[in-house]
């Protein structure tokens, strides 16, 4: 059972910010070869010492011990730091959505975004730690959601079922996903699934942590499920299957928001990150700036990361302060500029990274 694309529908919910791309790990990447199989390709799985076993339909691994978990980590970064063909990354990164949460820990997305001078928001969750702050998202600053965990932090990434069992456990636990992201999710009426195979058992679990509300809109590109897993997410989770190919789906939304001219302008030079920064503490945008830096340093530098999250809990701390009232003026001013600081004190180190 198959359903006609609703264009009208998609395109007032994108406008509404009201529409989430979600991206899986079969999305189409160079010589029609999705992801995870030019992947597992790398790894050469068959003759891996490091690999007990591939279980191909959930794309989790078994490792012979801790060490070769590692190792093989390494070997992941390494596949993932080569360039991929990007087209359909740039197309992805002009159409207007305000949300896209991806379950593969790479930034190829928000490394093209950023190829394109384009303003946005990056963050993942990490099962083993509470949930990061994020700003909410906007069309303007759209936030890229790495649901499975990040390159740069090992502990943080779904290689196994363990691995997969921590993560459900956590996220829909005491260390749920954060509070911004779960409200842009509720308050989404348009779920569009593009690169995932819907036969993996812990799909299931997936689509109800990001989107609990059955009568929500849920849009899924993919012809290669069998009937009775159609039938199961239809009756179940009440998901639109189009048979249309993903790449063919996406040009033709990217023509559609062409028309309307709502495709994000990627012809304006942004200024520096530093000069950006500057602004906004200038401006008073305090949150603005610290999610600015922690954006900048989360790929580049650990410490200065860190440094990043501290300052920033100390702002949200001050912001309780002066919600509760537990703070006089005089002496929240003087906390307010000695974060402005540190912000304009951490923005020289950027400065010294842009040369």
């Amino acid at each position: 059972m198959t359903n006609e694309i609703n264009w009208k529908f998609i395109l007032n919910t994108i406008k509404s910010e009201k529409c989430v791309l979600l991206l899986g790990p079969e999305i189409i990447s160079q010589s029609g070869k999705t992801l995870n199989k030019l992947l597992t390709e790398y790894l050469d799985i068959k003759v891996n010492k490091n690999i007990l076993a591939y279980y191909e339909k959930d794309e989790l691994f078994l490792f012979k011990d801790g060490m070769s978990k590692t190792m093989t980590y390494y070997e992941i970064k390494d596949f993932y730091s080569q360039k991929f063909a990007d087209d359909i990354y740039e197309k992805i990164a002009q159409l207007p959505f305000n949300l896209i949460v991806s379950i593969t820990p790479d930034f190829i997305l928000t490394n093209t975004f950023k190829k394109l001078n384009l303003e946005h928001n990056f963050s993942f969750y990490n099962k083993n730690q509470n949930p990061r702050d994020i700003e909410t998202p906007t069309k303007d600053i759209p936030l890229i959601y790495n649901l499975f965990g990040s390159l740069e932090q090992e502990e943080s990434l779904i290689l196994t079922h363990d691995d997969l069992f921590d993560f459900i456990f956590a996220s829909m636990g005491s260390m749920g996903l954060p509070k911004e992201l779960r409200n842009s999710l509720n308050n989404a009426d348009n779920f569009i699934f593009l690169g995932f195979t819907f036969e993996k058992w812990y799909l299931q679990i997936i689509l109800r942590l990001l989107n609990p509300k059955k009568e929500k809109y849920k849009f899924a590109l993919n012809k290669e499920q069998t009937s009775e897993t159609k039938s199961f997410y239809i009756e179940q989770f009440k998901v639109n299957f189009s048979e249309i190919e993903p790449v063919d789906f996406l040009n033709e939304l990217f023509e559609k928001c062409k028309e309307q001219n709502i495709l994000r302008n990627t012809g304006e030079v942004q200024a520096s990150v530093s000069v950006q920064i500057a602004s906004l503490v200038e401006k008073d945008e305090i949150e603005k700036a610290i999610n600015k830096l922690k954006s900048f340093f989360e790929e580049k530098d650990q410490d200065m990361f860190n440094m990043t999250i501290g300052i920033l809990s100390s702002f949200n701390r001050l912001k309780r302060k002066i919600t509760s009232g537990i703070i006089d003026e005089k002496e929240s001013t003087l906390e307010m500029n000695k974060i402005r600081h540190s912000i304009l004190e951490m923005n020289n180190d950027v400065k010294d990274f842009e040369k």
